[in-house]
């Protein structure tokens, strides 16, 4: 009987590759020799199998068979793995990855893998897009969540008050984990005093993926190249954090410079009009008008020096 070899993931069809190695027309997922012998339906007689095993038809098999190991190779749950990266599909990524380990568990594009499913980014260059906490401005806020974790009464109570100012709102009682927009300032502040912080989804920064056990784990098994590549991303997104908050800065700059032209600019309309009107004011009753007109003119002169 003909035996028909279907894909696991997509239910595509499979086709042998040299190699022993069959893969998957739809979604291009790998088996091993072992799996493809584990999967055929009909046995009658005897069959051995030694070396490199190529299928490009049919399949007629007679006798019983002897598997060993079998089903998806490290490589092809990791290419899978990839692909529920592109789709999004975080938790499916994290299973492809993670069963690549139990195959190889010093396999470092699994790590990486995991690492970029628990940030929810698609791939390695997406890093570089991340925010930094570590530049962030003191004010600039960020998600995070307060891990449950034995602390001192004193140091519950510090968290309180430092939360009850930072939203400015009453915090008596609180369930952790909890999630809550804190300053940057803040979330220094609760570090130091030892409290767990993890940045939530759609707030993650660069600093929560050097931070991560996954990527310290590829750092580990990784080849120096892959790891320059990956720390090269890290820097572009620290970097962009730099150049965006001086191109504020520098915004900001031109705007005061700016409101600070204009109001000089009033100011020495303001000045000339009174230098003119001042020798034209005569009169018994006119003093108080002249000393009010020279004491404007004296406030004027003071800041148009302040103003530079």
């Amino acid at each position: 009987m003909a035996i028909k070899l279907q894909c696991e993931i997509c239910g595509g069809k499979l086709v042998g590759k040299p190699g022993g190695i069959f893969e998957c027309d739809s979604c291009g997922m790998e088996y091993s020799t072992e799996w493809a012998k584990a999967k055929i339906q009909e046995i009658s007689g005897t069959v051995k199998v030694e070396g490199t095993v190529e299928v490009t038809g049919k399949v007629q098999i007679d006798g019983p068979v002897k598997v060993e190991g079998g089903g998806p190779t490290s490589d092809s749950l990791i290419k899978r793995g990839n692909m529920e990266l592109e789709g999004e599909k975080w938790e499916e990524a994290k299973r492809c990855f993670n069963e690549a380990l139990n195959l190889n568990p010093e396999n470092p594009e699994a790590y990486l893998g995991l690492v970029l499913a628990e940030k929810q980014l698609k791939n390695p260059e997406e890093i570089k897009a991340l925010n930094s906490c570590s530049i962030l401005r003191e004010d600039e806020t960020v998600r995070v969540c307060i891990v449950d974790q034995a602390q001192s009464v004193e140091n519950w109570q510090a968290l309180i008050k430092i939360i009850q100012i930072a939203v400015g709102l009453p915090v008596n009682r609180f369930e952790l984990p909890m999630s809550i927009d804190l300053p940057v300032r803040i979330v220094k502040e609760l570090r130091k005093k030892g409290f767990e912080l993890k940045e939530e989804t759609g707030a993650f920064t660069v600093e929560s993926v050097e931070e991560s056990d996954y990527y310290k784990k590829f750092l580990r098994f990784a080849k120096q190249s892959d790891v320059d590549k990956i720390e090269s991303y890290i820097a572009v997104a620290k970097q962009a954090k730099v150049d965006s908050v001086q191109a504020e800065l520098r915004r900001a700059e031109e705007k005061a410079a700016a409101e600070r032209k204009a109001r000089a600019e009033a100011l020495n309309k303001e000045k000339a009009r009174i230098e003119l009107e001042l020798p034209t004011i005569k009169g018994l009753f006119t003093g108080a008008k002249k000393a009010k007109m020279e004491a404007r003119l004296a406030e004027i002169e003071s800041e148009l020096k302040k103003l530079g």
